[in-house]
């Protein structure tokens, strides 16, 4: 998926290139809505509130709370805790927020920025899985990191048809090898830099981000039940090996 889009916004002829899964559906007027808050705030990256990631129920939001990856605010858009979870708006905007991330089923790029600050996307997100987990976020953080305004607006209508095959048999160790490695990768390469000037703020971190990975080893094993499959569990062992034995090497620039 990330050789894709790169490609995509390279072949692109005009300034502005709708990225989009192939299992979603979109509304008539969705480019329309989207360009149109692009153009007006002048931003880099537009997203849709998709109301159907967040979860329901006061016990799937303590679950995922405790997996550190969605805690609700009040308002405003998605912002990254230091493991590399986040916090994503409770209410539905009525006017465009500015955010840092997001799921990358619909994007709105300025192509001129993306060639520009070589915003492409990071390969290293689709070496153990084709569906690239946690790219997308990585892709609208480092457009956010270099200086583009990326929004998050309400009232886009959309259907993800990917959601009725998520306990594909077939896909499972994969997808699971990859919610351990590739948010590990997206935590120590666009989320710890900025929480490691003080001692104090990397212990934080490193917590933070254990507290993640012990809520996806958690979520493999419950995926492992409701599946009838032991691919989850496999995929979890695989991806904490990737950990010890791939880890992330910060650059010298970094």
């Amino acid at each position: 998926m990330v050789t894709q889009r790169a490609g995509g916004i390279r072949a692109a002829k005009h300034r502005y290139v709708l990225l989009l899964d192939d299992d979603v559906v979109i509304a008539p007027e969705t480019a329309e809505l989207l360009l149109s808050a692009m153009k007006e705030r002048n931003a880099a990256c537009v997203i849709p509130y998709w109301s159907g990631s967040w979860p329901k129920g006061v016990f799937l939001r303590f679950f995922m709370a405790f997996w550190g990856i969605a805690i609700p605010r009040s308002k405003g858009g998605i912002r990254y805790t230091s493991g590399g979870g986040y916090y994503y708006p409770l209410n539905k905007p009525f006017e465009p927020w500015v955010t840092e991330g997001g799921a990358g089923a619909i994007i709105l790029v300025d192509r001129l920025f993306c060639l520009n600050r070589r915003c492409l996307g990071d390969v290293a997100f689709q070496d153990v899985s084709v569906y690239a987990l946690r790219e997308d976020g990585a892709f609208i953080f480092d457009i956010h990191q270099k200086g583009g305004l990326c929004l998050i607006i309400g009232g886009i209508r959309l259907e993800h048809l990917g959601g009725t095959t998520r306990l594909d048999s077939s896909r499972l160790e994969m997808s699971y090898r990859a919610l351990i490695y590739n948010h590990y990768l997206f935590w120590r390469k666009y989320i710890y830099p900025h929480h490691n000037q003080y001692f104090s703020k990397k212990v934080i971190s490193h917590l933070s981000f254990y507290r993640y990975l012990a809520g996806s080893i958690l979520l493999s094993m419950l995926a492992a039940c409701r599946a009838t499959s032991l691919q989850p569990l496999r995929g979890m062992i695989n991806g904490l090996f990737l950990i010890h034995t791939k880890p992330y090497v910060a650059s010298e620039s970094e």
